[in-house]
């Protein structure tokens, strides 16, 4: 695949995840002890900050979001590990994570390739 494309798809694991945390917490498995307005905010504010640089310039939004990734993936193993009830959004939340880098690192590989190729036949 193209390095396009995988920034694409890194995009759309990107921007699936503040999805996955508003069904999670609206409606899953709503907090217990503190508002949902409180959750959501945090939880999503990061997300929002790399939305927003995505807006700007693809490559760092996509970076900020790989770096905010890491804390979600271990955020979705944890929860995923110690509440057997909430195991399902947890897991995912965790896949999509780790689908969002691993994308990311491919398109960087990507675009390396291909500009060591331009350059080695221009």
């Amino acid at each position: 695949m193209d390095h396009a494309t995988l920034r694409r798809l890194s995009f759309a694991c990107l921007a699936a995840l503040p999805l996955l945390l508003v069904a999670w917490y609206g409606w899953w498995a709503p907090p217990r002890a503190l508002p949902l307005a409180l959750v959501l905010a945090v939880a999503l504010a990061p997300l929002a900050l790399a939305l927003a640089a995505c807006a700007f310039e693809l490559r760092f939004g996509l970076l900020l979001g790989g770096i905010f990734a890491l804390f979600y993936f271990s955020h979705g193993v944890m929860e995923a590990w110690a509440s057997p009830g909430e195991r399902l959004p947890a897991a995912l939340l965790a896949v999509l994570s780790a689908a969002q880098i691993v994308l990311l690192g491919a398109a960087a590989s990507a675009e390396k390739r291909a500009r060591r190729e331009a350059a080695a036949g221009g």
